[in-house]
């Protein structure tokens, strides 16, 4: 009995550490912990993407500046800016139609400028090349083939004086006849904006700026009538002139006129008397002033330059003109008087001195 005690207690010790040992070798390791998380360094967002269709340049024009504007497509149009709208332009471009245009199609913008600098400039310059030529040509010739030390002094004289007649006629030339300057270049420039801002009222700014009428060519009929001898002698002709105009008031500029018949006279020869046919050309300078009264615009008339009648001499004259609007489709007419005289007649001469009507009309531009 004691034996088989003794073996159970031993099998079941037996048993018992196999089952520990077992228990050992089955428990599996404890899991490996994962890496703890690491943040991601803070990454600024990029700003929102805008597309920015702000112009980058901007001009400054007035209401009512003449301009050119040429688009994409290839068209042109010039006319009177008259206004804005958001985005696009109108110009008056006749007295019945109105152009508009988008900004965004506007590819050249051009102004009208004047450049009485410029014109004065190459005017002077080749009168100074031309009268110091012939001049030096001339003197040349009068020291009959001789190289007479005169000649560089004729060259200066007459290099200063046609070089000054150069120069007014190429100012008057600048200030007449304006040219297109280009103030826009979308390749260049990029995206147009406009502000428009009122004329400006300065003479000056006008003058220079080349907006509105700048320019005027006149023609006229007329009677002229002989003033300064006994037995008066009339005739008919014509008046041409070229002008600036300077504001709205006031013009400046060359003309010439041809009368025939004037002066014509009777000399007794040997007996036998004859007709002495003469006519009156005139070349000079013309200024002209006046203001606007409803329709009409009254002027007063100032005139200096070459009279060439029975002899040759300076004259001046001084008159008076009316022009009459007849509407923005036809060209206005005109009428004037005017007194000429001399002012460097020998005073053993009789004075010529003449009367003069005219009635035409004239183109601005």
């Amino acid at each position: 009995m004691r034996l088989w005690l003794i073996l159970f207690l031993l099998v079941s010790l037996h048993t018992a550490r196999a089952q520990e040992s077992g228990s050992e070798v089955q428990v599996p390791p404890p899991p490996e912990l994962a890496p703890p998380l690491i943040k991601a360094p803070d990454v600024p967002e990029p700003p929102p993407l805008v597309m920015d269709f702000s112009p980058r340049y901007t001009l400054v024009l007035e209401q009512g500046e003449r301009v050119r504007v040429e688009t994409a497509r290839g068209e042109r149009q010039s006319g009177e800016l008259v206004s804005l709208t958001p985005g696009a332009l109108s110009l008056q471009a006749s007295p019945d139609q109105v152009a508009n245009f988008l900004l965004t199609d506007v590819q050249w913008l051009e102004t009208r400028k004047r450049s009485p600098g410029y014109g004065a400039m190459i005017g002077g310059g080749t009168g100074v090349v031309l009268g110091s030529l012939s001049f030096a040509f001339l003197c040349v010739l009068a020291s009959e083939g001789d190289s007479a030390p005169g000649a560089g002094g004729c060259a200066l004289v007459g290099g200063l004086v046609v070089g000054a007649l150069g120069a007014g006629v190429g100012t008057l030339l600048g200030l007449a006849v304006p040219h297109w300057s280009t103030v826009y270049d979308k390749a260049e420039q990029g995206p147009l904006a406009l502000h428009l801002t009122e004329p400006s009222e300065e003479v000056a700014a006008h003058w220079f700026s080349g907006r509105g009428p700048v320019g005027e060519v006149g023609l006229q009929f007329g009677y002229g009538r002989d003033m300064g001898i006994v037995q008066p002698t009339e005739g008919w002709g014509g008046r041409l002139h070229l002008l600036a105009l300077i504001g709205p008031y006031l013009a400046v500029g060359p003309e010439v006129a041809w009368y025939s018949h004037i002066g014509t006279e009777t000399v007794a020869g040997f007996g036998h008397p004859f007709v002495e046919e003469h006519s009156l050309f005139q070349l000079g300078g013309l200024v002209r002033g006046g203001v606007e009264i409803g329709p009409t615009r009254t002027s007063v008339l100032l005139g200096l330059g070459l009279h060439d009648n029975r002899s040759s001499h300076v004259g001046v004259s001084a008159g008076g003109e009316v022009e009459l609007d007849l509407g923005k489709s036809v060209p206005p007419l005109a009428l004037e008087v005017r007194y000429h005289f001399p002012i460097d007649r020998d005073e053993f001469e009789a004075a010529e001195k003449f009367l003069t009507f005219g009635v035409g009309s004239r183109l601005r531009w």
